[in-house]
């Protein structure tokens, strides 16, 4: 079949105060075929980024990647390293919402999917260990 199969497991994002015009977003994703995400998008803020954390010394350094690997059939959690950024939030994620965020999934083949997924707003206290 020319079409993979891209699951996502636990996505969440978490809420925002107003005035914060950034948010980050959280998903575990599975393809069953080598892929790449190439980027997601959310009518709740004008546009999203791919982001990869790395620790330089005792300092986070958050850098925006154009796509980032899924391998076929492993699991590449988007929960520290890899993360999803809202950028310019239209109003602030409430806790307890539920916002819509489309995924660009590339394959091997050029091929692009798109999954959209429901992702609901937790509150700042939330984190992934929850």
């Amino acid at each position: 079949p020319a079409f993979a199969k891209t699951t996502a497991d636990g996505a969440w994002a978490r809420a925002t105060v107003a005035g914060q015009n950034m948010g980050g977003a959280y998903v575990t994703l599975t393809s069953d075929r080598d892929a790449k995400l190439i980027a997601a998008s959310s009518p709740v803020a004008k546009s999203m980024e791919l982001h990869t954390m790395t620790m330089e010394g005792e300092r986070m350094v958050m850098q925006p990647v154009r796509s980032i690997e899924l391998p076929a059939n492993q699991p590449v959690a988007f929960t520290g390293k890899y993360h999803l950024m809202f950028m310019g939030l239209n109003q602030p994620l409430a806790e307890g919402s539920t916002v819509p965020v489309t995924l660009k999934i590339k394959l091997s083949s050029g091929y692009v999917e798109s999954l959209t997924l429901q992702v609901p707003v937790r509150s700042l206290a939330h984190t992934a260990a929850h």
